[in-house]
């Protein structure tokens, strides 16, 4: 299919533009000793092609369970997508009215750039398409602070492209980095609270949400056996030992299907992304080859 047209940002415009001005309602209490502030990494995306059936409530994750299906090959379901990535600023457009004494804000550009780890064929062909322009669909991001940003269209890409990594040296790893550009007169609409991604909805404010859940572990034995419930995503851990060592992560006993062998030295960190992982039923992972004391921690979302 071609790409639609080359998208005009004046064609969207935000739905403040025409009300009334007022100061919204803000915390009365802000002077808190302690307070939670979300962390802002994105580590998802969701890309719904042109024409596919958008999620009925978007701040939902119940109706996006039916809207994303990555086995699906027609462009009638969203994509889900994990990553290490950003969203930030990139340009902004003034206008100098009345000589001079008046300036106002029109069209800002933000770029989102994202590393993929856990990479397949599926990945592959995807930046392939980027570094084509293919842009026709919409996304939404998914920071670690369980913040779905995107409002009930999505963010559609100006400009999208990829890059492939193979850097040298004994350690480095393929890395395929993805890059979008948007225009767009006013911030895209994001969660006001923590989206739940355990399907009920949204967390309750202030809470510490429902989405991406850090579980810690140790242990001195060569193998660990942990048990991922079912619904649950992997998106990634994290090893750390005392001592140097050669680790894999599988399904099976000294399995590799997730990654390794990976050789650490000691107090080096292996971090890794599991989305790949089924959700229709519980599953046990294999971390194998360590040596010493050993944290793990494990993203889990679900």
């Amino acid at each position: 299919m071609q790409n639609p047209p080359l998208y005009n940002p004046f064609t969207v415009l935000p739905s403040t533009l025409c009300e009334n001005w007022n100061i919204p309602a803000i915390s009365t209490c802000q002077d808190e000793p302690t307070y939670r502030q979300r962390r802002s990494e994105v580590y998802g995306l969701l890309l719904l092609p042109t024409g596919a059936e958008p999620p009925g409530n978007w701040e939902n994750i119940a109706d996006w369970v039916n809207t994303v299906d990555n086995t699906n090959t027609n462009d009638t379901k969203a994509k889900y997508l994990v990553g290490i990535g950003s969203f930030l600023p990139d340009t902004q457009v003034e206008v100098s009215l009345a000589g001079g004494r008046l300036i106002e804000n029109r069209e800002r550009t933000y770029r989102l750039n994202m590393a993929v780890l856990n990479i397949d064929d599926g990945h592959t062909a995807l930046c392939r398409k980027l570094q084509t322009n293919a842009r026709r669909f919409t996304f939404w991001l998914i920071t670690l602070g369980d913040r779905l940003v995107g409002g009930p269209s999505g963010i559609r890409p100006q400009r999208v492209n990829a890059d492939f990594v193979l850097a040298s040296g004994n350690n480095s790893r393929e890395v395929w980095n993805i890059t979008f550009a948007a225009t767009f007169l006013q911030y895209p609409e994001m969660t006001s609270q923590a989206i739940d991604f355990t399907g009920a909805g949204l967390a309750p404010g202030g809470g510490t949400g429902g989405g991406v859940t850090i579980v810690e572990l140790s242990t001195s034995e060569e193998m660990y056996t942990y048990n991922i419930p079912t619904g649950t995503w992997l998106v990634g851990w994290e090893v750390r030992g005392d001592d140097a060592q050669s680790v894999s992560l599988g399904l099976t006993s000294e399995g590799q299907e997730l990654g390794g062998p990976v050789d650490l030295l000691a107090d080096q960190t292996w971090v890794g992304q599991g989305n790949m992982t089924k959700t229709n039923a519980s599953f046990n992972i294999y971390f194998s080859g360590m040596t010493g004391n050993n944290s793990i921690k494990l993203w889990l979302l679900g």
